[in-house]
C-alpha cells in the first residue's frame, strides 16, 4: 500500500504538457520519421487523449474519500504518468494516486486505500489542533501506543512483569504516568501483570 501522489490532477495536467511538447517536436519531423518513429507520435497522441479524459471525467474528481475508484490504463500509460514501471492496482481518491500491491482483490484494495486516508486525515487533524493553539490542553493527552514500541518492550522485559516476573495477565504501563507527562517511548514503558499495575495506580516507577 503506497501513495503515489498526492495531486492527481496536477500530475496529470504535467504530463499532457509534456506530451504535447513531444508532438510538437514529432510534427515538424514528420515526413523523416521512421515507422518505429510514426509508431511512438501515435503514442504520444493516445497517451495525451487518455490524460485528457482522465482530467475531463468528473466521477474521478468529485469521488468522496471514502470511495476509492480503480485508475485503469495500460502499462506503458502507467510507466509515462509515475516514470517507472507499476505493478499491482491503481486507485484514485481524494485527488491522489494510490498503489496496492499483494495477493488482494479490488474491494480488500479499497478498504486498505480507505485506511490510509483515515490515517492521513487524522495526522494532519492532529497537526491542525496543534497549531490552532491547542497544544497546552492536550498536551497530556493519552495517545495510542505504537505497535513498534511495544514490540520493543515486549523483547526487552522478555514476556514478564517487570517487578513479580509473572506472565500473566500483562499490561503495558508508563514507569511516568501520562498526566504527569510521561511519553509513549519505550524508556517509559513496561511490562507489568494486572496485580502490580493495580497496586502501582498512578504513582511514578
Amino acid at each position: 500500500m503506497k501513495l503515489l501522489t498526492g495531486d492527481a490532477k496536477l500530475l496529470l495536467t504535467q504530463k499532457v504538457e509534456e506530451l504535447r511538447k513531444l508532438l510538437e517536436t514529432a510534427k515538424g519531423m514528420e515526413r523523416f520519421m521512421s515507422a518505429d518513429l510514426m509508431i511512438q507520435s501515435l503514442d504520444i497522441r493516445n497517451g495525451i487523449s487518455e490524460f485528457e479524459n482522465a482530467l475531463n471525467n468528473p466521477d474521478n474528481w468529485d469521488k468522496a474519500d471514502t470511495n476509492p475508484g480503480r485508475f485503469v490504463a495500460p502499462a506503458p500509460t502507467l510507466k509515462t504518468i509515475f516514470g517507472r514501471e507499476i505493478d499491482g492496482m491503481i486507485f484514485l481518491c481524494g485527488n491522489c494516486f494510490f498503489q496496492v500491491k499483494g495477493p488482494y482483490s479490488e474491494e480488500e484494495a479499497i478498504l486498505l486505500v480507505r485506511e490510509k486516508l483515515r490515517k492521513i486525515r487524522s495526522q494532519v487533524d492532529y497537526l491542525k489542533f496543534r497549531i490552532d493553539g491547542h497544544e497546552v490542553d492536550s498536551k497530556y493527552e493519552r495517545q495510542a501506543v505504537s505497535e513498534e514500541v511495544k514490540n520493543m518492550v515486549w523483547r526487552r522485559d522478555e514476556g514478564k512483569c517487570a517487578r513479580c516476573g509473572s506472565n500473566r495477565n500483562l499490561e503495558f504501563d508508563h514507569i511516568i504516568p501520562v498526566s504527569k507527562g510521561g511519553s509513549n517511548t519505550a524508556r517509559n514503558l513496561q511490562l507489568l501483570c494486572e496485580s502490580c499495575n493495580r497496586q502501582k495506580s498512578d504513582s511514578i516507577g
